[in-house]
């Protein structure tokens, strides 16, 4: 009769996957991520490269597995019952993410690589956005559910807005990724672009005069000068 095999400790699979992505996550800070090869994370993680592509068809879909794992550490959906407040904190848990992680990292070689490899740029835009939007998509759909905001209102379009200026800022913002910052775009992206009553006024001017040309032309026919 055989042995049982013990019981304790994370099967060899899962072992193998968790030396990967910390792998991946050392080659990251160390190396950049164009310098990374399977070659170099199957040595540094000590197994074969069967291995990675039992899991992985490409490096980016490693780095996207890591990113994914390190966003939802770091910054889990949050449900204040305020969609600023939950937005707030989602973009400042962004900006720790992209700051004190390799996330901001493998983000920029993510991004760079789909620009050039179709394979990594079809992984993207049919996984890895679509996910991260999602995210934001969650919030704002509690909102509307709620009547914070509007019913008609194209959540995709807002949470894009939100995405993407979150990726700016890492990409190529040059601006601190501060709490402050955080709230500060969110307030801006919530209250939309104020238009100044002097502006307004301007473009109200030729309406307002033609208007009046009108009237006075109306006085005159009604009340020739004798």
């Amino acid at each position: 009769m055989r042995p049982e095999r013990s019981a304790r400790g994370r099967p060899r699979s899962e072992r193998s996957r968790r030396a990967i992505l910390d792998a991946a996550a050392k080659q990251l800070t160390e190396r950049g991520y164009a310098d990374i090869t399977i070659e170099g994370l199957a040595a540094e993680a000590g197994v074969g490269k069967t291995t990675i592509y039992r899991w992985w068809s490409t490096k980016a879909a490693i780095y996207i597995d890591l990113y994914s794992e390190l966003a939802a550490q770091i910054v889990p959906p949050p449900d204040t019952g305020s969609v600023e407040r939950d937005l707030t904190v989602l973009v400042q848990g962004a900006f720790r993410l992209y700051r004190d992680t390799a996330a901001g990292v493998a983000l920029a070689g993510i991004v760079a690589e789909a620009q050039s490899n179709a394979t990594v740029s079809n992984i993207v835009r049919a996984q890895f956005v679509p996910s991260r939007r999602d995210v934001t998509l969650t919030i704002l759909r509690r909102a509307a559910k709620r009547g914070e905001i509007p019913a008609h209102l194209d959540l995709d379009v807002v949470s894009e807005l939100i995405t993407g200026a979150v990726w700016f800022y890492v990409l190529v913002g040059d601006g601190a990724l501060t709490a402050r910052r955080a709230t500060q775009l969110v307030r801006t992206i919530m209250g939309g672009i104020p238009t100044s009553p002097s502006s307004s006024e301007k473009r109200l001017e030729p309406t307002r005069k033609k208007t009046e040309q009108s009237k006075g032309r109306a006085v005159l026919r009604s009340h020739p000068v004798q």
